[in-house]
């Protein structure tokens, strides 16, 4: 069964074709009983759809709903019709994977001859994008021109990477300080009582960065407003992180990964939700001394 893609919101014609094709193909009837009490009138991914609810006898239900075959039932994602309409209205391509919002002032393009020493390295840890290619591209040019993600070129417009840089322009020298377990691979991780963080120090001017707290940044901390939160005042960062050279001087590459939900991403209005809404934070240390890249930080922010 096939659906064709119109505008946004479908003509009255094309509400009816569409409606009466989903009522009598087979496999909606046996598991979409209570689709009669609905109907579509946009395309969304693939060959989901938005619907309304019919009015009833006392009261209009103005909440927007999603159907898919893979469920037999509404999934509710829009308060009103209003709400939905917001949504798709076109936002910067500037407004978009700038990245954490805490570290953007510290943030430098990772050099060239830099990028390609990661790229031919096998540092372990999170490296797959969960790109969004294939319902972007259902979408008809109408729709994909108002839409609140990119259509991506390849993985790397999915993710925010940088090189760490002080305000005072240093670069290099950092010294790393951090709340959490050393793994075997020199990753860090949470506690048992804890949820890790990392620090950074300049070795020029002194100046305290704060790279990454779970608990404050990321899709979970911000979009989500996690409330899985400690006592800050005893989540201290004593602990120094160090090279198995023995070095603590380092220079510093963070990724986030913009792999949101579609139906939340295209909801996320305010500034900050979209510089949050990534789902993977890394972090690599490169020391100064012997140059090994380490994976420090692999966390999963959604």
């Amino acid at each position: 069964m096939t659906w064709d893609r119109g505008d946004l919101i479908w003509s009255t014609d094309e509400i009816i074709k569409h409606n009466r094709e989903a009522r009598n193909y087979a496999g909606w009837q046996q598991s979409h009983e209570s689709l009669q009490e609905h109907v579509l009138f946009s395309p969304a991914r693939g060959e989901d759809f938005y619907s309304v609810k019919l009015p009833g006898k006392q009261e209009v239900d103005e909440k927007i709903f999603v159907w898919s075959r893979s469920q037999p039932f509404g999934l509710f994602t829009f308060a009103s019709l209003e709400d939905f309409l917001k949504a798709w209205l076109p936002i910067e391509d500037s407004q978009l994977c700038r990245g954490p919002q805490h570290l953007q002032s510290y943030a430098a393009p990772v050099p060239q001859e830099m990028a390609q020493q990661l790229a031919d390295s096998s540092v372990p840890g999170h490296s797959d994008i969960e790109g969004n290619q294939d319902w972007l591209a259902a979408l008809p040019e109408s729709v994909r021109s108002k839409i609140v993600v990119p259509i991506p070129a390849s993985d790397l417009e999915w993710r925010w990477q940088r090189l760490m840089r002080c305000a005072c322009g240093a670069a290099e020298g950092f010294s790393l300080r951090f709340l959490g377990e050393i793994h075997p691979d020199g990753g860090i991780a949470d506690t048992d009582e804890f949820h890790q963080k990392e620090v950074l120090d300049c070795g020029r001017c002194g100046q305290e960065i704060l790279l990454f707290d779970p608990e404050q940044h990321g899709y979970d901390a911000v979009v989500a407003d996690w409330k899985n939160k400690s006592d800050d005042e005893k989540r201290l960062c004593h602990n120094r992180y160090c090279c198995t050279c023995g070095s603590e001087q380092f220079r510093i590459v963070v990724t986030a990964s913009y792999d949101s939900d579609y139906y939340e991403m295209i909801q996320l209005r305010t500034q900050k939700e979209l510089d949050e809404c990534y789902g993977w934070f890394d972090a690599l240390v490169i020391c100064d001394a012997c140059g090994v890249a380490t994976k420090v930080i692999d966390y999963e922010c959604a």
